[in-house]
């Protein structure tokens, strides 16, 4: 189709070039044109010589010119009459033609026979008017019917065109929607993928798997109509969707809230219970839809249920009415083999299309035919001689007497006188006139090569007429490609800057360009056989079909098995996750409850005075849904299924451990709840003997009231401990420890207790101290340094050796 479109332009190029020689042969004709204007003034002095001899017998030759002009008058006038007559008789033939191809619209009169002498002229011309007034009343509607047609083939080309597209789309495995549909569908997606939402946008058609019973398609798909075309996303985020509808404008957009729709079962032999649907909201959807309408196999059945119930055929019973669906206009769309019947029906919509479109070119040609023959008759009535039949006899009979007068004048003796006179005048005109009809030759030589040029041109346009029209009835043949060809065509023509874009060079590169893409193609076939285990010879343009299935399946049923497994398998992830976290806290607790009865029972063995100091770990009381889960876990210890739904525990607990998980994932510092400290307050009890009576107090009541040694022997019993804790006794070490300002503020018999405590432990220990207090100390100790001042320096003493 492209190379007829391509030499309709190269005809144009040659139709201009033809012009421009027609150009120059003008220029040459205006040269031409002033050599004959020389030979003719030496021929007008030649013919007024002639004219001189000729004024002698003035008489005789005025008499025979007048006769012969006469003659001449009359063969004109008969000419002209001979050329009206014809006229007639066209117009005569034109008319019966007309009135026969109008027969049925318009009136037929009894005066056709316009070039006989039946009738008189005002008669035929009457008779003409009539005619051609019904005829231009009847062109305007043949022009207004073949703009109606014109723009209903329009349509047809543009259906056709997009049902060719369906075409191409469905053998390539790809299923079509209502462009309206897939738009919104892309919209919402994009905005999803711009909010960060990770959910799938879908059709309820595409979750729609199979129908178990093909023959109730037909009817469902047509009951459902724009339904099958709403919008499901995931449960959470139908808001979302909702507001992007409003946000976006989309009025003719619906998403279904599945939030909201309630858990059903199937029922049994409803519309909805041969659809095979494992989306779990689709599911819910078609069972709203779909449970109240019954699945009738007759006439009698359906008025069993009355309030809903559907035929194979179409017929449907609602709400105590029936009607018939029209089940052939529906175009099928559910199911994972939707694409077999699309491409079945998209192929029969062509067909239809193509039968349409010839219909409507029939009907435009014969109305064109019928506006042809209208526009053929020139309607001017004062173009035509209604009495020309009659003034020819008269005519014809003058010439004839004018003849026979004209021969009797030429026989008589003046004449031949006259005539040797004129004979030498005759030889000067004649040479003259030789000269001159040459210098015409050459003017008409430059003539016909205008007139050549001009036929040239008129036969490049006729044949482009030609290759126009044969281009026209390809288009005709094959509509559904002139907008394709088009569009390729102006692509061509920008990227080469020529409208000849069309060469063996070019259809090689495009060759080139089909293998270069064969190859992407398989790669990526290969790529992702690779990944799915599939034959790895399973690639090339013909496995298309195959893997748009696999990407449909992907898209429309697996994501949805996978996000059930998925979910599953969180739930048992979350319990593993649960199990361990809550046992290695635990671990971690029961080890730090371990260290600190050994502390104390340590303490135990060591009075501060009158006071014993034990140390105490407290739950926090914002944690007491940990200390729940644990209290469970010590209870049903080696049970896997402890955290999961189905473990048999009551709502309480699982509600308490799904509080407890939701508060580890949201919490912004992970050691908030990995670290079992966080699950404690820590506080000493210090138990005080006064005489028989024993006190107990804990160290965060008591420090308002306490004496320096008593704030300050808690203080260093906590530094022993944490000093237990960095040096544990299992582990080989210096065990170096540090203390500055020791024991400042205890008497010497705290201070004894303290440094033995330390010593029991094994800590290697240097003390920093005043010099009121190293007697204090130092009778406990090893070794002493003394350190003293000297100017800007310290320097240190020997000290002794116990």
């Amino acid at each position: 189709m492209i190379y007829g479109f391509q030499f309709i332009n190269k005809n144009k190029i040659e139709i201009g070039n033809k012009k421009l020689e027609l150009k120059n042969l003008q220029i040459e004709k205006d040269t031409l044109v002033e050599k004959r204007t020389e030979s003719s003034e030496n021929l007008e002095k030649a013919r007024k010589l002639l004219s001189d001899a000729e004024s002698k017998n003035a008489d005789v030759k005025s008499t025979l010119e007048k006769l012969k002009n006469d003659e001449a008058s009359c063969s004109k006038k008969i000419a002209e009459t001979e050329l009206a007559l014809a006229r007639l008789k066209q117009i005569q033939i034109a008319l019966k033609k007309l009135i026969f191809a109008l027969k049925d619209f318009i009136t037929v009169e009894e005066k056709e026979n316009l070039a006989e002498t039946d009738f008189n002229s005002t008669e035929k011309r009457q008779a003409f008017l009539s005619y051609g007034e019904k005829a231009k009343n009847q062109n305007v509607l043949l022009i207004k019917d073949i703009g109606r047609k014109e723009d209903r083939l329009k349509e047809l080309k543009e259906n056709i065109s997009d049902t060719e597209k369906r075409i191409k789309e469905l053998e390539s495995n790809i299923v079509t929607f209502p462009k309206e549909a897939e738009e919104s569908k892309r919209i919402i997606k994009l905005e999803f993928e711009k909010r960060g939402i990770q959910s799938q946008v879908r059709f309820f058609a595409e979750l729609v798997e199979s129908f178990t019973d093909e023959k109730w398609r037909p009817a469902i798909e047509t009951f459902l109509g724009p339904k099958r075309f709403f919008i499901i996303v995931d449960d959470e985020y139908c808001s979302a969707a909702l507001n992007i509808l409003r946000e976006k404008r989309l009025f003719r957009t619906n998403v279904v809230l599945s939030d909201k729709l309630p858990e059903s079962e199937v029922t049994e032999n409803s519309a909805s219970s041969v659809l095979n649907i494992k989306s779990k909201a689709a599911r819910r959807y078609a069972n709203y839809l779909l449970n109240g309408i019954h699945l009738c196999g007759s006439e009698g059945e359906l008025h069993e249920y009355p309030k809903g119930a559907i035929m194979a055929d179409g017929t449907l019973a609602k709400s105590y009415s029936a009607s018939l669906m029209d089940i052939r206009k529906t175009r099928f769309c559910m199911g994972n083999n939707v694409v077999e019947f699309q491409l079945k029906q998209a192929k029969k919509e062509k067909e239809e299309l193509l039968s349409s479109i010839n219909i409507v070119n029939d009907e435009i040609s014969k109305t064109e035919q019928l506006k042809k023959l209208i526009e053929n008759i020139k309607w001017d009535s004062s173009y035509y001689d209604f009495n020309s039949p009659s003034n020819l006899k008269i005519l014809e009979k003058q010439k004839n007497e004018l003849a026979v007068q004209i021969q009797e004048l030429k026989n008589s003796p003046d004449m031949l006188a006259a005539m040797k006179e004129i004979e030498f005048a005759q030889g000067n005109y004649n040479k003259a006139r030789k000269q001159n009809d040459d210098a015409i030759k050459s003017e008409t030589t430059n003539a016909n090569k205008i007139d050549s040029v001009q036929k040239e041109i008129e036969r490049l346009e006729t044949d482009s007429n030609l290759k126009q029209k044969s281009y026209s009835e390809l288009v005709k043949a094959n509509p559904e490609l002139e907008s394709e060809m088009h569009t390729e065509y102006e692509r061509q023509t920008a990227l080469r800057k020529n409208p000849i874009v069309i060469g063996e060079k070019h259809m090689k590169q495009l060759n080139v360009d089909v293998e270069n893409a064969k190859k992407n193609l398989e790669n990526e076939q290969l790529e992702y056989n690779k990944l799915s285990d599939l034959p790895l010879e399973n690639r090339g343009i013909e496995f298309i079909s195959f893997y748009r299935e696999q990407y449909r399946n992907v898209a429309n049923v697996k994501i949805d098995e996978a996000k059930d497994k998925l979910e599953e398998q969180s739930v048992k992830l979350r319990d593993v996750f649960l199990h361990d976290f809550v046992s290695e806290l635990k671990e971690n607790i029961d080890k730090a409850k371990d260290e600190i009865d050994k502390i104390n029972s340590e303490l135990k063995k060591i009075p501060f005075g009158r006071d014993i100091y034990q140390f105490k770990m407290i739950q926090k009381s914002d944690r007491q849904v940990f200390f729940t889960i644990l209290d469970n876990l010590s209870a049903l210890q080696g049970n896997p299924d402890l955290f999961s739904a189905n473990s048999g525990n009551d709502e309480k607990l699982n509600a308490d451990v799904q509080e407890f998980l939701d508060k580890i994932l949201s919490s912004e510092d992970e050691s908030d709840y990995s670290d079992y400290r966080n699950y404690y307050n820590y506080d000493m009890l210090i138990k005080s003997n006064s005489g028989d009576e024993i006190t107990e107090t804990n160290l965060s009541k008591k420090q308002g009231s306490a004496s320096g040694g008593e704030k300050q022997t808690p203080y260093f019993i906590v530094l022993a401990a944490s000093l237990l804790q960095f040096y544990p006794k299992n582990v080989t070490c210096a065990r170096i420890a540090f203390i500055d300002e020791a024991f400042s503020a205890l008497s010497k018999e705290r201070i004894e207790q303290m440094v033995k405590f330390l010593e029991d432990n094994d800590f290697q220990v240097f003390y920093a101290a005043p010099p009121e207090k190293i007697d204090s100390i130092g009778r406990y100790i090893d070794n002493t340094v003394a350190l003293y001042t000297d100017g800007r320096y310290t320097k240190p003493i020997e000290g002794f050796l116990k």
